[in-house]
């Protein structure tokens, strides 16, 4: 590990054991902040090092390697983060001034594009504020949202935590609305709450946290996700009516006023096909009905 501070002319390296004990420091010339190098990692972990043999079970320890990278980044907008794995660069994320440019530059700008930004101020016995972002109406589910939760980012206090109340909660309010209750989004949740609001030392890891008021900065989350995040299939059915209702007055002058303000599918139908008539637009022919053979050969007949 290598680090050097604001102010100071060189940096300092440090070398550590499988224990942790530091075995050398030395002074290096480095730019301001903080470099952390890992080799071998599961030298000591034979049964590890086999299962990472596998193409497959590689790529996940990777991609949970890089979900943690950015969910540090998340948390820390103004601190430059690089990711490398035997020389290749696999993250790249230089400061920013804002959560705002540091979701679109994690997320991907694709992502990005499609997703809305979320703020409330939590209950005021509490005190607090949530700032979120989650998939906008209308959103690829394809790409905004995926099985398991390593799209999904948490973070009290600039500290990047796990919870499973919030992932069920996300689940029930997001998830569902877009019907795919089964995966997650990807979203990022930052609250930030008074210091003596929670407590970081449940595990080790300190990734786990408590909280003195949970049902109200939980409800308080639940609620403005409820109040911003629509259900899409009721959205889809409702402009879908809406827009053929605009058609038919748009076309149609002389259409009642109770079509349209109570525009049912049968009724948006048989008006758009009178209006289509009324502006000259090409309808489809009337069959003529079938006559019957005593009629034809009495027409013979004539």
């Amino acid at each position: 590990m290598a680090t050097r501070c604001q102010g100071e002319e060189l940096g300092r390296e440090y070398a550590f054991d499988k224990s942790g004990q530091v075995v050398s420091r030395r002074d290096v010339a480095m730019p301001i902040g903080t470099r952390v190098t890992v080799r071998q990692l599961f030298h000591c972990l034979p049964v590890r090092r086999q299962q990472l043999r596998s193409a497959k079970r590689l790529r996940e320890a990777l991609a949970s390697v890089e979900a943690a990278i950015r969910s540090a980044a998340l948390a820390n907008p103004g601190v430059r983060f690089a990711l490398l794995s035997d020389g290749e660069a696999l993250l790249s994320l230089p400061e920013c001034a804002s959560l705002n440019d540091r979701v679109r530059q994690v997320l991907s700008y694709a992502v990005w594009q499609q997703m809305q930004r979320l703020d409330c101020q939590i209950d005021n016995a509490v005190g607090g504020r949530v700032v979120a972002f989650v998939p906008a109406s209308g959103a690829d589910k394809a790409m905004l949202f995926r099985n398991g939760d390593l799209h999904s980012f948490f973070i009290v206090n600039r500290r990047p935590v796990q919870s499973a109340k919030l992932v069920k909660m996300i689940r029930s309010t997001i998830s569902s609305a877009f019907g795919v209750p089964t995966k997650l989004p990807v979203c990022v949740l930052s609250i930030e709450l008074p210091a003596d609001a929670l407590d970081v030392n449940l595990n080790a890891a300190k990734t786990q946290i408590g909280l003195a008021n949970e049902a109200a900065v939980l409800e308080s989350i639940r609620t403005m996700l409820l109040d911003t995040v629509p259900n899409q299939s009721l959205a889809t059915v409702s402009n879908t009516v809406a827009t053929t209702a605009d058609i038919v007055v748009a076309n149609n002058n002389n259409a009642p006023d109770s079509i349209v303000s109570n525009a049912n599918n049968k009724d948006v139908r048989a008006d758009a096909a009178g209006a289509a008539a009324e502006s000259h637009l090409p309808t489809s022919p009337v069959a003529p009905s079938a006559e019957s053979p005593d009629q034809t050969e009495q027409q013979q007949h004539q």
